[in-house]
């Protein structure tokens, strides 16, 4: 069995990037995905956020904030309609860092910034289960691209796979302290279209927010 100091299962932004603080700090990392490298980091995303999150934690994952074609469009603020579209409120952040991204740009710089690091990565692995010892999560089996069943153990391990919950959901919810299922709060369903159009976009530094819960019914 391949013995490291810290297995993360999901190489998404948060694995990618503990990956790359863990390895930063001379770490032996193994970062376990499911999907070939050329396609992690395709998925369905908002793809808005703030370069702050970033700059915050660069210190630590040696990771740069979103830069050059990685930034489709940089964000000054929102315009809040009502439902009635009838009332307008514009909100505006002065020195605000709020971006547009390329989801699967900043996804793949991220991911070769965790492996320059150091951090090794085990693509097209489909993890199928924790491996436990005495109720502690001490490794992972998973299917490797040779198909076959391997086990991979570590001191810390790392549940990155999102809303799956590859490990979580596979752990005995009377052996730990954990939330083992997300709450139906802490849930949103969204719809997602994206739309190429012949028009000038106004004012495309702000972002659209509409509360109408009838809109898309």
């Amino acid at each position: 069995m391949a013995n490291y100091d810290v297995v993360i299962v999901g190489a998404g932004t948060a694995g990618s990037m503990a990956a790359a603080g863990l390895a930063n700090k001379g770490l032996k990392v193994a970062l376990l995905d499911r999907q070939p490298k050329e396609k992690i980091g395709v998925k369905i995303c908002g793809d808005a956020t703030s370069g702050e999150h970033f700059r915050r934690i660069q210190p630590i994952t040696k990771v740069d904030p979103p830069k050059n074609d990685e930034v489709i469009q940089k964000v000054k603020g929102a315009w809040l309609y009502s439902p009635d579209r009838e009332v307008k409120l514009e909100l505006i952040e002065e020195g605000g860092t709020g971006i547009i991204i390329d989801r699967f740009k900043l996804g793949m710089r991220i991911l070769n910034d965790a492996i320059d690091l150091g951090a090794e990565l085990f693509d097209e692995s489909f993890v199928k289960e924790p491996i436990l010892t005495n109720d502690y999560v001490t490794g992972v089996k998973y299917r490797g691209k040779d198909k076959n069943i391997h086990e991979i153990s570590g001191k810390v391990i790392i549940d990155a796979s999102g809303i799956i919950g590859t490990l979580r959901t596979r752990l005995d919810p009377e052996k730990t302290f954990m939330d083992l299922e997300l709450a139906a709060k802490d849930v949103c369903n969204c719809y997602r279209e994206i739309r190429d159009v012949e028009t000038e976009i106004e004012s495309p530094e702000f972002i659209r927010l509409i509360f109408d819960q009838d809109l898309f019914l």
